[in-house]
């Protein structure tokens, strides 16, 4: 939680004095005192609501019906392209007026929380009522907890009042912690950034920020709250009587760009180069008459008196590169959780906790923050964002690069060889042998699985008189095709095929090459893209802790949002406060005048001492 108020570094200037008894003399020694220095003792000063003039007994101005209050709590407000936000009746907010004696709420369904108070959170009609008006604007998760969507509004007669929205209690309190590093964030909102500045500008995301196609704020649980009492702000200054406090649970960035995807599209088209050189491979004519040869060399011991003749060999080589492809739907991501990049879906998300704060701070910071501080890119974090996005992405091509590699070792080797087989001049049959799939590791390697064997010639046994010594002759070859003699044939076919496999090593290394730039790409996309976005200069202004009238101890403090000139202004006689807001975050656009996103928002004033 973050308070802001600077109630307790700026008191503003005292307008009475404290509560207690007074005598008569004492009144005029100060006026014969004041006078006698040339200073004229002023209304505003000495014409004192908390003395009676007649008895000169003090009567607190906290007492009921000292005067008027109003406070109210908004969780969504602004415009958002030619939406405003105030005209969807559903997502309105709830504010509490009270004119001396009673408080009156608006809307007049808010819930009765007593002592003043009313709650009006949203519900999930609500959320869909915002996702029919605006779309992908801003989208809400239609599960999302009311305890997160709360607006909450107090105005009492002792002229104190208050305001809170988003993840706040009935009590005005906020309940929101910001995530641990890395740590995953229940999403309370998501805005289109690309539909937004579109909307706003009539111009593509892209045209503005180089790479990035569309982009995605992604926000965490938001709060406010702002309290105000009239009696202590006259007594004290404004500043004593305010406080206004703002939380932010987190916030990240979905951006989507091409550099992302190219890691894809790279590595699918180096797949498809390795598959179109293995089919090349497999077809050719030369391969294909040497592993004939080499296979029935190694058969010629157990062939015997059998002739063969010229062998047909086919053969298919198929890749498995489904570990490959695996990794590209699997995020890379660092150990510190600063991001998660998404090949498949061409996008990468961003933790902006880690990467974001004012420009007075040297480290990235979202809360705690002084009012109307510019969330931007901090360059050291963003330095090291793209020292840690170098890093994963380096070991994720290494990764890459071993799983196609493994693939290929373990390609899948379907051979199939025929060759005619004779004796005493007779065609006995025909010899076959395959290699039913194994993959060239386990050919290599002498496992089983390779099959031979003849298909005798139909009526072979019953030749006159030879049938029965040339059967005789194919029973004999059929016993010496032993499991080791098959295991030496699957040597000399993965040795072959081995060599045969070589020049895919360069088609692996340029793939490797490939990767390698695009990856570099990718970081400097996103080093850009995250500039162009949130940059000084960039196309979307985030501000935390959004205040008018903020308290001037603040030397911090930024420029106050649009909506400040606005608002109520203090006044002197009757002493009136003025009104006091704060949103947790305001989002706008830079070129337009128009859009403004106010979430949390929160107000109390302008309450007035009568009493």
């Amino acid at each position: 939680m973050s308070a802001r108020s600077g109630g307790a570094r700026h008191a503003g200037p005292a307008r009475r004095p404290p509560a207690g008894r007074v005598t008569a003399g004492a009144v005029v020694a100060a006026a014969l005192v004041l006078g006698a220095i040339g200073v004229v003792p002023s209304e505003a000063s000495w014409a004192d609501r908390q003395y009676d003039a007649a008895t000169v007994q003090s009567v607190l101005c906290t007492d009921p019906g000292s005067g008027t209050s109003t406070g109210s709590g908004t969780l969504l407000g602004g415009t958002l392209g030619s939406t405003d936000l105030s005209t969807i009746a559903s997502v309105r907010g709830v504010s509490a007026t009270n004119d001396g004696t009673t408080t009156t709420p608006t809307p007049s369904t808010a819930t009765s929380l007593g002592s003043g108070a009313y709650s009006n959170p949203l519900s999930v009609s609500a959320l869909s009522g915002i996702d029919a008006d605006i779309g992908p604007a801003l989208q809400l998760p239609l599960t999302a907890d009311a305890g997160g969507l709360n607006q909450y509004a107090r105005a009492a007669s002792d002229t104190t009042s208050a305001g809170a929205a988003g993840a706040v209690s009935n009590s005005g309190g906020i309940a929101v912690t910001q995530r641990a590093p890395g740590a995953a964030m229940p999403r309370f909102a998501t805005v289109g950034l690309g539909q937004v500045v579109q909307s706003a500008l009539g111009q593509n995301l892209s045209s503005l920020v180089t790479g990035i196609t569309d982009a995605q704020l992604g926000l965490g649980a938001v709060a406010s709250s702002a309290q105000l009492s009239g009696c202590t702000a006259e007594w004290r200054g404004i500043y004593t009587g305010l406080v206004r406090q703002y939380a932010l649970a987190g916030m990240d960035a979905t951006l989507t760009s091409p550099a992302v995807s190219s890691l894809v599209t790279t590595t699918d088209a180096g797949l498809s180069a390795l598959s179109a050189q293995l089919n090349a491979i497999a077809g050719n004519s030369a391969l294909l008459n040497s592993l004939g040869s080499s296979i029935l060399l190694a058969l010629k011991p157990a062939l015997s008196t059998l002739g063969a003749g010229t062998p047909t060999v086919t053969l298919s080589l198929t890749p498995d590169f489904s570990a490959v492809t695996a990794l590209l739907s699997t995020p890379i991501t660092d150990s510190s959780g600063l991001f998660s990049i998404s090949p498949s879906a061409g996008t990468i998300t961003l933790d902006l906790d880690a990467l974001m704060g004012p420009a007075y701070l040297t480290s990235p910071k979202i809360n705690g923050l002084a009012p109307n501080s510019r969330l931007l890119i901090n360059g050291t974090a963003l330095t090291a964002l793209e020292a840690a996005m170098t890093s994963a992405l380096t070991a994720w091509v290494s990764s890459v690069i071993a799983a196609v590699n493994a693939a290929l070792a373990a390609v899948a080797v379907n051979l199939d060889l025929t060759a005619p087989v004779s004796a005493l001049s007779v065609n006995v049959g025909t010899l076959f042998v395959h290699t039913n799939d194994l993959t060239l590791a386990q050919l290599l390697a002498g496992s089983p699985g390779v099959t031979a064997g003849i298909d005798k010639s139909s009526g072979l046994c019953s030749v006159v008189i030879v049938g029965a010594t040339l059967c005789a002759l194919v029973t004999t070859v059929l016993g010496n095709l032993t499991p080791a003699l098959l295991a030496s044939v699957g040597q000399t076919i993965g040795g072959t095929l081995q060599t045969a496999l070589a020049p895919t090593a360069a088609t692996v290394s340029t793939l490797g090459a490939n990767l390698g730039t695009a990856t570099g790409t990718l970081v400097s996309t996103v080093g850009g893209g995250l500039t162009g976005l949130f940059g000084a200069t960039g196309a979307i202004q985030l501000w935390a802790n959004a205040q008018n009238r903020p308290d001037p101890a603040e030397l911090n403090a930024g420029p106050e949002p649009g909506w400040a000139a606005g608002l109520p202004a203090p006044t002197a006689n009757p002493f009136g406060t003025g009104r006091y807001d704060v949103a947790a975050l305001r989002m706008t656009i830079r070129g337009s005048a128009t859009t403004g996103l106010d979430l949390a928002r929160s107000s109390a004033g302008s309450n007035t001492v009568t009493g």
